[in-house]
């Protein structure tokens, strides 16, 4: 939601995305799901820009005209979310998108499409619906645990009080946005550990 401060809600996405596209990476490390030519951390390069750019798309359902002429493919997604009259914190916008990237990636996992392409080919794939997944499903999960919620039909479904006190902009969310920041941060320096890359010279 960009009110109050949007760019502070940015924030949190941001760091809620990259919390959980760290997390899926590490999972498919452990499941031997990665490129075992290619180095680790370039296909972590490709997990995290698709996660932070796709952690802002849900909100381009009412988002200010610079934020959709970031880049032609928001202004099509803000294009595509009018026509199909996609209200804020909807189904059409937060949900549906979230539940179609997650259904994508675990068919990509499973082995259910793509067939017809190589192993690097499927695991590239992998990697960037992967990001776009964290992205999405961490701005879901971050935006249903504010006093608004997201809206499903006529149901609202938030997992706090409809306080102030849960709401955009306010300590509250300024504590789970730090708390996401430690994580990230703690996700990142296991991976960099598991990789035994130095920190320093």
């Amino acid at each position: 939601m960009i009110q109050n401060g949007g760019l502070v809600t940015a924030k949190t996405h941001v760091l809620g995305s990259m919390s959980l596209a760290l997390g899926g990476y590490i999972l498919m490390d452990k499941g031997g799901l990665l490129i075992p030519d290619v180095e680790p951390l370039i296909q972590l390069g490709i997990i995290l820009p698709y996660s932070v750019w796709a952690s802002t798309v849900p909100d381009l359902d009412q988002a200010h005209d610079s934020v959709a002429q970031s880049s032609p493919i928001n202004l099509l997604i803000q294009r595509f979310f009018k026509i199909v009259k996609a209200g804020h914190r909807s189904v059409k916008s937060h949900v549906a998108p979230a539940f179609i990237s997650l259904a994508i990636y675990i068919a990509l996992a499973f082995n259910m499409i793509g067939r017809n392409l190589n192993g690097t080919e499927i695991t590239i794939l992998a990697l960037a619906v992967l990001g776009i997944t964290a992205g999405l499903v961490s701005h879901f999960l971050l935006d249903i645990m504010t006093r608004d919620g997201i809206t499903i039909g006529k149901v609202n479904i938030r997992v706090v009080p409809d306080m102030a006190l849960f709401g955009t902009g306010t300590d509250y969310e300024r504590i789970v946005r730090r708390l996401l920041y430690v994580l990230t941060t703690v996700l990142f320096i296991y991976i960099l550990i598991k990789l035994r890359i130095p920190f320093h010279q």
